[in-house]
Order: structure tokens, then sequence, then C-alpha cells
């Protein structure tokens, strides 16, 4: 597993983060591994994505979190979607949630139907379903307090495969790699509150 290391001082209010960048699609695949200048404390992790949706927000343990998020399984039939549910004897149900209709395996209509009978389908998925930065913050919760370091990116760059007849873009991950390394040292050395 890749791993991102982010050092959070927060009497400083600093993060300085090395590691790889992520590839949009990529999933637990990479664990990002704390260490922080207090122990005590509850920590917590937050990210949004380029367009300001919150992709991961939970408490830090072990100093560490893993990249990964969870989502219903869905599917698209006859051009609405349904949401994939299990009953006690793993049989599966398609529930359309706009209609509030549910059917078996088979399309067949269930007329009645108590949804709380049934668990919806959860499985792993990606947090980067789109190419840019992402921020995050670290939180120190302590003493009926909170205090937020300064926050962080995640690079995420695009998958280099398109499947699906799609245009397969040129890339140097190598320069891509370099590029983002050059970014965090200065980033880190305007954190230095270094005085001449």
């Amino acid at each position: 597993m890749n791993e991102i290391k982010i050092r959070i001082n927060f009497a400083k209010r600093t993060c300085v983060r090395t590691g790889v960048n992520l590839t949009e699609g990529d999933y637990n695949s990479t664990k990002i591994k704390f260490q922080f200048d207090k122990e005590d404390g509850i920590k917590f992790f937050e990210m949004k994505s380029p367009s300001n949706k919150i992709v991961y927000n939970d408490v830090i343990v072990d100093n560490e979190v893993v990249l990964v998020g969870e989502g219903e399984v869905t599917t698209k039939h006859n051009n609405v979607d349904y949401i994939k549910y299990k009953d006690g004897s793993e049989n599966v149900y398609w529930y359309d949630k706009t209609n509030e209709k549910l059917f078996d395996d088979e399309w067949t209509e269930i007329l009645e139907f108590d949804l709380d009978n049934y668990t919806k389908v959860i499985e792993q998925c990606s947090l980067f379903t789109e190419t840019g930065d992402y921020i995050f913050e670290v939180s120190l919760y302590k003493n009926q307090s909170k205090l937020t370091s300064a926050s962080g990116k995640l690079k995420v760059v695009p998958e280099q495969v398109i499947v699906d007849g799609e245009t397969i873009e040129l890339y140097t991950p190598i320069f891509e790699n370099l590029l983002g390394d050059i970014v965090d040292a200065i980033t880190e050395a305007d954190n230095l509150n270094i005085r001449i």
C-alpha cells in the first residue's frame, strides 16, 4: 500500500506532506500516516473534492487514514436508477427511490414490502472521482475545544488509460511527481517561520 506522510504541528498550525500523488479512481491503495506534535485528544480528518463536496470526514485511528470510501451499489434499468438491497436469505432486490418501488432480481415488482426488512448493499469505492486538488484539514478535539491545523492538499491526476473508446492522454508521471515534490518543498519552506 502506498503511503503519504503528513506531519501536523497544532501549536504552529502547520501541515507538511510528503509522498505520492493519487490517480483518479484510486481506492484502498494509499494510506496517510500522521505525525503529531500533540498526542492527546481526538484527531479528525476532513477532505473535500475540487468541486467542494465533502468526500471524507472521520476520526484518525492509530495515526492513520486509509483513503477509501463506501457507496451504495446502483444500476440503471429502463432509464431508471435503482439501489441494490438484499434480504436475510441473500436474495437481491432493486429499489427505485424516486417512485418508492421494489423489484426482485428478475425485475418483478414487489407490491407489499417494508424496506426496513432489507439491507442496502454497500461496497468500497473511490473518494477520487475527479482530478485536481483535494483540500484537507486535521482538527484536534481536546478539553471541550476544537483546534484546526493548517490545511493541506492531495493532488489527484487523470487516469492514464481510458476505456470504451475515449482518448488516451499522454502523461509523464515522473515529471508530474517531481513538480508535486517541488510544490510540497516550497510549501514546507513557507511554513518554517524563518526570520532574518
